[in-house]
């Protein structure tokens, strides 16, 4: 029982939904309503939070709860329900041994998610689950009522109970006895098939289940028509600076104070990320294939697979393994000329291969004890023949590999009794790439099978589904618009990775077309921020289990804890940079946006360092990796292992203020860079429209009187020193709602006193700034006061 997690639900008190209801109608549920349904989202491993930003962006909350409900939440979790803080029932959710494989979902998961449009407010749910009332479990094990008003505070949708959260007791209480309680009440915690009552629940949750396939096809095609209405109304300025941000990957949006660059930003992040109609998989494919015919990469990438093809077969032909020494095979002594190298590392441009530990070679150098070991079949070998000789345990070996790799495709399997699946089909993709394709792991082929709707998996073991993948690529280049081409296995291969998520699987909407949801990240720089906040760098670690285990326990708690707090060393971490572009190489289909707000307040070389190469739009990609400043502790399973590249799916957008002093100190070889947009007072207007239509039409008249006292661009005249870069953007008038009350729509003498809190409390000073050190400041911030109320 320890093992389970405990999910706590808010509703408010005043809410029209409450916990009653929720047990009337079986369901964990939260609100949210105006997202409506999202049976597309259950259990298709999406970033909800991306979705949710784009059409609300301010509902935060959301996110969590979200990922909680579609994701998270597994069979047998317990789930606490509080209206406000008074904790009104506790319920487990539901597990089914017998539960269908499809649609998606948890294994053995014994509920669904669905849409209830019969209550008026908490609609997304998880059906169904058997509320208990709190007080009814606890008097049971427990005479302490004050359990029964903890916990509840400032819970919104559903989260998790953490370590340190303020329901300790509570489960305590839950973890000790739950598993009594159930046994003792059965019926009332669990369904029965027995139960006439249960069985028109549990008949429910399978209409659900059958519909399921459809509902997300709906609620995906619904969303695609929220997509398009939301996104399609498009300003010229954000039209305009879209074509920039795609013809360069790089701008700057600059400005005036409080002209919204931050948030016009946010936007093009939202627009870039969403505007792509989806097409199925395989026209998605055969449409990338065909745009990167004749580009420079695709020319380079081709002349290095000849290449490594070309060295490794002269290295290792079939009658050069027949010869093949025990150290030209073995890996771990630190050179690149023995084959398990060339396998794993040498032949990476053709297909993929992590071996997961050096045992899966059966046989390896072993640096620490500075001899041969053996693993698997080897091991075996060693055990049955104790006299044998490392020597002779290769021979065997050997022999084994080489009549593998002139074996006909039908006997493959009988080899897997000596070596790893994944080993099988990497050597063999290598030696018989006209009957093998190049993707080694199971699970990636099981993604691409899935992907591509190819064939059903059940029961196939992985030489079967490599068959399949194969037929699949043979097809496909068969296809009228890339036959001419005549595609390798190796290439067709680097554009499945190079355009889908292979390696944790894509998801369709139902109808078989990919559902692409694109992200961005927000990052502020500063004169402390630097390259080991943004790229990577050494941080503080403390692993104090393997010293543990050497302190007495006599020894007493504080120096315990004095010994453990001074055993603290560093490890390297991916920066937000570095961690988006890893992000962005496994989604290839996405588009990713980091937006840096300020980004001339910080020491730009400092930051980016060796990133003034990586993202100019001519030097990204794989072809143009660079070593790191910490690149010898890379992992060599790190995607960056053998040098950091920035992807082309990867946007960036920066913010700056035009007056701002540290503008001139921004490095030359940055600006080049990054393409420039100025965004005036004049272009922010449009935020304005938020506002009622009075309130409106004061903010823009007391706007341009101001700016025209500050600088008037039509007649060039205004404050001596200052010019239209000193003009206040609407973003400042935006926040007149701060000081008018809700449901005031009068005459502009009742908004009088809220404009002179504006001014007061947000343009005044600002403009003091503007003036400062000039003689007449007190009499130039005096005009342009009288300008202001001039309105």
């Amino acid at each position: 029982m320890a093992a389970l997690k405990i999910w706590k639900i808010g509703i408010g008190r005043n809410s029209e939904s409450s916990y009653r209801e929720l047990k009337e109608q079986f369901c964990v549920s939260q609100g949210w309503r105006e997202f409506g349904d999202l049976s597309f989202l259950y259990h298709n491993n999406e970033d909800i939070s991306s979705m949710i930003k784009a059409f609300n962006p301010k509902e935060h909350r959301a996110y969590n709860a979200f990922e909680s409900l579609m994701e998270k939440i597994n069979p047998g979790d317990i789930v606490l329900a509080f209206e406000g803080n008074d904790l009104k029932g506790i319920t487990q959710m539901p597990v089914d041994n017998n539960s269908p494989v499809e649609p998606d979902g948890f294994k053995n998961s014994g509920f669904v998610y669905f849409y209830n449009e019969s209550v008026n407010e908490y609609r997304q749910s998880l059906f169904p689950v058997k509320w208990v009332d709190w007080q009814d479990f606890r008097c049971e094990f427990s005479d302490d009522a004050s359990l029964d008003v903890q916990g509840g505070q400032g819970v919104a949708g559903i989260v998790a109970c953490g370590g340190g959260d303020t329901l300790a007791p509570i489960k305590e209480l839950i973890l000790k006895n739950w598993d009594k309680f159930k046994e003792k009440h059965k019926n009332i915690v669990e369904f029965s098939h027995d139960d006439p009552s249960d069985q028109k629940i549990l008949a429910k949750l399978n209409a659900l289940r059958e519909t399921l396939s459809e509902r997300r096809l709906t609620s995906y095609k619904r969303y695609q028509a929220m997509v398009k209405q939301h996104f399609s109304d498009i300003s010229n300025l954000e039209q305009e600076c879209l074509e920039l941000l795609k013809a360069n990957y790089n701008l700057i949006l600059s400005g005036s104070p409080g002209t919204g660059k931050t948030y016009l930003a946010k936007q093009l992040a939202n627009k870039i990320n969403y505007e792509r109609e989806k097409i199925s998989p395989k026209e998605y494919l055969i449409e990338a294939i065909l745009n990167s015919i004749n580009t420079e990469e695709e020319k380079q990438w081709k002349i290095i697979r000849k290449l490594s093809a070309d060295a490794f077969f002269n290295k290792f032909s079939i009658e050069n393994l027949k010869s093949l020494t025990l150290e030209q095979y073995c890996i771990g002594r630190g050179n690149k000329e023995n084959f398990c190298w060339w396998i794993e590392r040498g032949t990476s441009c053709l297909g993929g291969f992590k071996p997961g530990s050096s045992e899966t070679y059966l046989i390896y150098w072993n640096k620490k004890l500075k001899k041969y070991v053996c693993a698997g079949y080897a091991k075996k070998l060693q055990e049955e023949h104790p006299d044998w000789e490392i020597e002779k345990v290769f021979e065997d070996i050997r022999g084994k590999l080489v009549a593998m790799v002139q074996s006909k495709p039908e006997d493959i399997a009988n080899f897997s009794r000596y070596f790893r699946s994944h080993l099988i089909l990497k050597v063999l993709s290598l030696y018989q790439p006209d009957k093998f394709f190049p993707i080694s792991s199971e699970p990636h082929l099981d993604n691409v099978i899935k992907l591509f709707n190819l064939q059903q998996i059940k029961g196939k073991n992985p030489f079967n589904k490599n068959k399949i993948v194969y037929e699949f690529y043979k097809q496909t280049i068969s296809e009228e618009k890339i036959k001419k081409l005549d595609l390798s296995s190796y290439e067709f291969c680097g554009h499945l990775y190079g355009n889908f998520n292979i390696k944790e699987g894509e998801r369709d909407d139902g109808a078989g077309k990919i559902m692409v949801f694109g992200s961005y990240k927000f990052v502020q720089f500063h004169p402390s921020y630097d390259y080991t906040d943004f790229v990577e760098g050494l941080r503080p670690s403390s692993d104090n289990d393997e010293y543990n285990d050497d302190v007495n326990d006599e020894s007493g708690d504080d120096i315990v804890q004095n010994v453990q707090s001074s055993i603290v060393g560093f490890r390297r971490e991916d920066g937000i940079f570095k961690s988006l572009c890893k992000e962005a190489i496994i989604n290839p289909n996405k588009t990713y946006v980091l937006i840096i707000d300020e980004i001339n307040r910080g020491d730009l070389s400092k930051i980016f360092g060796e990133l003034f190469y990586s993202i100019d739009q001519d030097y990204r990609g794989e072809m143009n990796k660079v070593k790191t400043q910490y690149q010898n502790l890379v992992s060599k399973d790190d995607v960056f292992a053998d040098g950091f590249y920035v992807p082309k799916n990867i946007y960036i957008i920066g913010t700056m203020n035009d007056i701002d002093r540290s503008v001139e100190s921004m490095d030359f070889a940055l600006r080049r860079r990054f393409v420039f947009k100025e965004i005036s007072a004049e272009d922010s207007k449009a935020m304005l429209n938020s506002l009622s239509d009075d309130v409106k039409e004061i903010c823009l008249k007391k706007m341009d009187a101001l700016n025209n006292k500050i600088y008037d661009v039509k007649n060039q005249d205004g404050i001596d020193g200052l010019n239209s870069a000193y003009h206040i953007g609407a973003a400042y008038f935006l926040k007149i709602q701060n000081y008018i009350k809700k449901g005031e729509t009068e005459s502009l003498n009742h908004y009088s006193g809220a404009f002179e809190k504006l001014w007061n409390n947000h343009l005044k000073g600002l403009l003091f700034e503007y003036l400062r050190g000039m003689p007449d400041a007190q009499n130039q911030l005096k005009k342009l006061k009288e300008a202001y109320d001039l309105v």
